[in-house]
């Protein structure tokens, strides 16, 4: 299309079908190039050739694009001056510093791309597992440790024992085991069986709190003998008066075979709750061991703790 055609068409239609720039053919250097366009005061804006434009060549404006016509099939081939119109620096279009240009982003299976220091950088995300999070830098792939699991097909799961009664709300129904040996089952220390305050089954609350016992079972793993002496077993207040019915040493510790025996609240007649009393299992006198006896016993204890407000 000629020039004055070109102009008539937009003037009367304000369009352009089509512009061909032809350039003219510069040297600058040893290096020939087309130059298609130029700004105001000379300098080029965009050029072609088969031959990228050395660094530190003068007359490239900041900002010029030069597309190598001669780059291999599927490589990028445009170039932009980084530098100055008095000393050019082309780099390939998008690339930076330590990162990747465009066509250089062959990753390895199960990698992305992460900015590192403003370039990109290659971040392995397959190990099995694990989890992209980030640090408060950049992010990161790690594996999930601590309480809980996680599988490569996103499956979670709880670790056993890990969710404790110190987690829980105070009105869920909260559970405590408590395993005594047959050493202390006979010991009459503080803490032990023997004591007169027994074993303690559920800590103190707090001050402002109340334990409300719901349910208790005692499981006695009989082994070489009973033993011998003892008396009633009950559940107590912590340093105080039983709130369970009573099982007796003949149909408990006494026994020559294994036991089950569930403690439920009494329920006659209300009783005064205790604030900042826990919950102990108590013997009304203590067991001996003639030297046979080598049963154990747990107890399993599910329970409330209520705050008072008084």
């Amino acid at each position: 299309m000629s020039l004055d055609k070109l102009l008539y068409n937009f003037a009367r239609r304000r369009t352009i079908d089509n512009l061909a720039l032809t350039g003219v053919s510069t040297t600058i250097g040893a290096e020939t190039f087309n130059v298609l366009l130029k700004n105001s005061v000379g300098d080029i804006l965009l050029a072609t050739g088969t031959t990228v434009p050395t660094d530190a060549g003068d007359g490239f404006a900041k900002g010029c694009y030069f597309i190598d016509t001669d780059v291999a099939t599927g490589s990028q081939g445009v170039y932009i001056n980084v530098g100055t119109s008095a000393s050019c620096n082309f780099d390939v279009l998008g690339a930076v510093a330590g990162g990747y240009a465009a066509g250089d982003l062959a990753l390895a299976t199960g990698s992305m791309v992460i900015g590192v220091a403003g370039a990109g950088a290659a971040l392995d995300l397959k190990g099995d597992g694990k989890i992209l999070i980030g640090n408060g830098t950049t992010a990161t792939s790690v594996a999930v440790t601590g309480d809980i699991t996680v599988s490569n097909a996103g499956l979670t799961a709880i670790g056993a024992g890990k969710v404790l009664a110190s987690m829980l709300n105070e009105k869920t129904i909260q559970y405590s085991e408590v395993a005594v040996t047959s050493v202390n089952i006979t010991d009459t220390a503080a803490g032990h069986l023997g004591h007169a305050n027994g074993v303690v089954l559920v800590a103190d609350p707090g001050a402002t709190k109340f334990v409300e016992l719901l349910s208790a079972v005692l499981i006695y793993d009989f082994g070489g003998a009973g033993y011998a002496d003892g008396g009633n077993v009950t559940i107590n207040v912590n340093g105080g008066a039983p709130i369970t019915g009573l099982v007796s040493a003949a149909n408990s510790l006494g026994a020559s075979a294994d036991k089950i025996v569930v403690f439920n609240p009494l329920s006659v007649a209300a009783f005064e709750g205790t604030a900042n009393k826990g919950l102990n299992l108590v013997s009304s006198a203590a067991f001996t061991n003639g030297g046979a006896a080598t049963g154990t016993i747990r107890i399993k204890t599910a329970y409330r703790v209520h705050t008072h407000g008084l």
